[in-house]
């Protein structure tokens, strides 16, 4: 079985990761998001705070459309870069629909956010108990991650769904694929 990665390699690919999505939210979000027409969301227009939501929302959607590429093929730009992949804990290419249980446990607290948004433009109070759910989740999914300095390196997210993360090298398709190139 191959061996898994800790948390040095792993904390490494979200910091390439963060600095990725940072740095195209910087320079795309705000465009992105008036492009898409949510500077007119709840009725304040440009200069009224309606810049700041949509570049808020443009920057949201890039983070999103960047950590999911985690959900579809295994590896955020960050891990690939970095040779790093999610596996099954047997060490095996996972499914599609494995990968995106992990991406939906590990990205709980911006999914949950995202509900408590949608949903306080109506419901206020709701949308509140959304944010706490939100604040909660985060909790939980930071927690989780430290658990992967034990023995089996996993956090909280792999352990649910049934995934690790390994030297992309060392799974078998990526062996299978070095030899024949």
């Amino acid at each position: 079985m191959p061996e898994r990665v800790g948390i040095p390699p792993r904390a490494l690919a979200l910091l390439v990761d963060m600095t990725g999505v940072l740095l195209l939210a910087f320079l795309f979000g705000p465009w992105i998001g008036i492009r898409l027409g949510l500077d007119a969301v709840g009725g304040m227009g440009p200069g009224a705070g309606g810049m700041m939501a949509a570049a808020t929302a443009g920057s949201a959607l890039i983070g999103l459309l960047w950590f999911g590429t985690e959900g579809i093929w295994g590896a955020t730009p960050g891990k690939r870069l970095l040779r790093l992949r999610i596996g099954t804990e047997a060490g095996e290419r996972a499914s599609l629909r494995t990968y995106l249980l992990r991406w939906a446990l590990k990205n709980s607290p911006t999914l949950v956010g995202l509900l408590a948004v949608i949903v306080s433009l109506d419901l206020p109070r709701l949308g509140n108990l959304f944010s706490l759910a939100s604040n909660l989740c985060g909790v939980v999914v930071v927690a989780g991650c430290c658990i992967a300095y034990g023995s089996d390196q996993q956090a909280l997210h792999d352990i649910l769904s049934g995934t690790a993360v390994y030297r992309a090298v060392t799974l078998p398709e990526a062996a299978e694929a070095e030899a024949e190139s």
